[in-house]
């Protein structure tokens, strides 16, 4: 992957130079948001195992001893973006999933569409959480597991309707999760930046197809494709 083309760009507005009145705490959290953005940016571009700490404070505009006054290393940096992003887009989904008093299928609409409406929006951080957390490590790794689990709870109502035992509940809607997550990897590690119309509607069908059958996952995918 080639490496970004400016070096010093950064998306977090830089500290006023000289004196000011900012909290230590304030300075702190701007230079962990420019970090952190840092970080998506540059693993984006090159890979995060080719991505090194040099690379990082370049791109954020702050110090070595900077990062290393709030990250222990790079990893550490990786997993608290990760957590950051996760917890984030986490919130967004329950929120739009609980909104208003719907049927469970179009709770699951809601929340799958807001998923991918933030990864659109933001795409160096969908591909942290989704492809380079895979080459992250094994904390990375177990961090990745806990979060899928965390999204296989919107699927309870649907396997509690199915006459199948709470085990083979919990293994389907692993199944589910893990096919979306793997659905999102393979767009974004072919560089497809921007979904098409039909893409939300038709993985929203896979996601309903084994809890509601073909003719009622092909209805609520077409009243999402009309929305």
């Amino acid at each position: 992957m080639a490496a970004p083309s400016d070096r010093r760009r950064t998306t977090g507005p830089k500290l006023p130079r000289g004196k000011h009145a900012l909290s230590r705490a304030s300075v702190a959290s701007n230079q962990r948001a420019r970090i952190i953005d840092a970080l998506a940016q540059t693993c984006a571009a090159k890979g995060y195992r080719a991505v090194t700490v040099e690379d990082i404070v370049v791109y954020a505009g702050v110090s070595r001893r900077t990062f290393y006054d709030l990250f222990a290393g790079k990893q550490e940096c990786f997993l608290d973006a990760y957590e950051l992003v996760m917890d984030r887009v986490l919130a967004a989904v329950e929120e739009a999933y609980s909104a208003g008093e719907r049927v469970w299928p179009e709770r699951i609409a809601s929340g799958l569409g807001v998923l991918l409406e933030r990864f659109a929006s933001a795409s160096a951080f969908a591909r942290l959480t989704v492809v380079e957390v895979l080459s992250a490590g094994h904390l990375a790794l177990e961090r990745r597991d806990a979060t899928l689990r965390r999204f296989e709870v919107f699927f309870e109502p649907g396997g509690a309707l199915l006459p199948i035992a709470v085990a083979e509940q919990q293994l389907l809607a692993r199944a589910v999760v893990g096919g979306i997550s793997e659905t999102l990897y393979s767009r974004i590690i072919a560089g497809a930046t921007e979904l098409p119309p039909e893409f939300g509607p038709d993985l929203l069908y896979c996601a309903l197809v084994p809890y509601l059958g073909h003719g009622k996952a092909m209805a609520v995918r077409e009243a999402r494709r009309q929305s």
